[in-house]
């Protein structure tokens, strides 16, 4: 009961150290490899012998972090009774996370995020549930089948409490998302490893996805968002004025919004930012800062999150602005 009266306070207010210190006394789970320890509660009890072993191979601080901040939110459905015990959908996803090693697992990892977020604080609308995964065929309660093309999945599938139907595709990371849809990073990343793939072969879900939104006629206004869990690392891979204008080409308007870790942009302001990132690159040379850096480099210490991006094309215009 203490665990419980620890946890439920610290969904509430976001103190840890109160759950951490009472689940201790009752026994938690340390990942093999992490060095912080989960206040699991009924996460414990219902997926610790999946957990542990996917926790054991996670090696990269930055995706053990991106864990916790996941299986936090999981043990906050769980004890604030938002997520059902035997949740299908929940158990569905735990479940996937045992099926891939530590580069693919941030796929399940980013959608049971995601779920956790619309059940905690998502804009659903009442008597109606959240499909995760979702194909023409597939019913979702309250939600009217999923239209169109048969190999259209669609990550998360909700109404909101306005009556929009929104289809969301969800990508861990920047980099996550530049590797599906961007073709140009691809073909530079693909090293001779297989054939690089155009823009029409990037660009199939995202018309798939556009071609769904068409079809909204006879019934509720329907809305395509993106949502990218984190922010980092290498946001400036998102960078490329191409995957907006191709977004666009395929039916997507650039009113579309796009959550990007904490921060809420558009297509539109995308390309913006895509184009103002892709002038300075072109410019380079004439900063001396930045005038010999990769671009690899240049996307990883230059434009690695939102804030820095921000920060730094802001800076070197100002720089190109008087220089010679």
């Amino acid at each position: 009961t203490k665990v419980m009266r620890a946890l439920k306070i610290t969904s509430r207010v976001g103190d840890l150290a109160k759950a951490a210190g009472a689940a201790g006394k009752a026994g938690t789970l340390l990942a093999a490899s992490a060095p912080w320890f989960l206040p699991l509660g009924r996460v414990r009890s219902r997926f610790a012998t999946v957990l542990e072993p996917v926790l054991s191979r996670i090696t990269r601080p930055e995706l053990l972090s991106s864990a916790e901040r996941v299986l936090k939110n999981l043990e906050r459905a769980l004890s604030d009774g938002l997520l059902p015990e035997g949740d299908p959908t929940a158990e569905k996803l735990v479940r996937a996370l045992d099926q891939a090693n530590e580069r693919h697992m941030f796929g399940p990892f980013a959608e049971l995020g995601r779920y956790l977020q619309l059940l905690i604080k998502g804009d659903i609308a009442p008597g109606t549930e959240i499909g995760i995964g979702v194909r023409p065929g597939d019913k979702v309660k309250g939600l009217p089948d999923v239209d169109g093309a048969k190999e259209l999945e669609i990550d998360a599938y909700y109404k909101t409490r306005a009556g929009v139907l929104v289809a969301e595709e969800i990508k861990a990371s920047p980099r996550a998302f530049a590797r599906k849809v961007d073709a140009e990073w691809n073909s530079e990343a693909s090293g001779g490893r297989g054939a690089p793939r155009d823009w029409e072969d990037t660009m199939r879900q995202p018309k798939r996805y556009g071609d769904w939104a068409k079809l909204d006629a006879d019934g509720p206004p329907r809305e395509v968002r993106y949502v990218i869990m984190s922010d980092e690392p290498v946001f400036g891979e998102m960078l490329n004025p191409n995957i907006y204008l191709n977004l666009m080409e395929k039916g997507l308007p650039p009113s579309t919004p796009f959550t990007i870790g904490p921060h809420s942009m558009t297509l539109g302001d995308l390309l913006a930012l895509s184009t103002r990132r892709k002038a300075v690159e072109g410019a380079k040379a004439r900063i001396p800062e930045i005038a010999h850096m990769t671009p690899k480099d240049f996307n990883a210490q230059v434009f690695n999150n939102v804030e820095m991006t921000l920060k730094n094309l802001a800076r070197f215009e100002e720089a190109l602005a008087h220089a010679p």
